[in-house]
């Protein structure tokens, strides 16, 4: 299993149109085959932050997800309103 974590900042004013931009890619990828979890999260300390965290079947899952027209879209829409991001992507390893 592979887990990311994608971590955004927004501008200054930018949190409503991110999570309305947000929300829509969230929708359609947890219809994705190999998608396990896919949520947003907002930061309760700092309204400007956000994270993603996602669970996919595998690297290839996680690999045709982002070429599908919702994240290009998502990229697109968002460009103008982030100021930061971030990502970690794990591999889940059995103990």
């Amino acid at each position: 299993m592979v887990i990311v974590h994608a971590f955004i900042e927004v501008k200054d004013g930018m949190a409503q149109k991110f999570t309305e931009a947000a929300g829509k890619c969230v929708a359609e990828t947890r219809k994705e085959p190999g998608n396990k979890f896919y949520t947003l999260y907002a930061d309760s300390e700092n309204p400007l932050k956000f994270v993603i965290v996602e669970e996919w079947d595998d690297k290839a899952a996680l690999d045709e997800h982002m070429k599908l027209p919702h994240f290009l879209e998502l990229g697109e829409n968002i460009k103008d309103l982030v100021a930061s991001t971030s990502v970690k992507i794990f591999e889940a390893k059995a103990l």
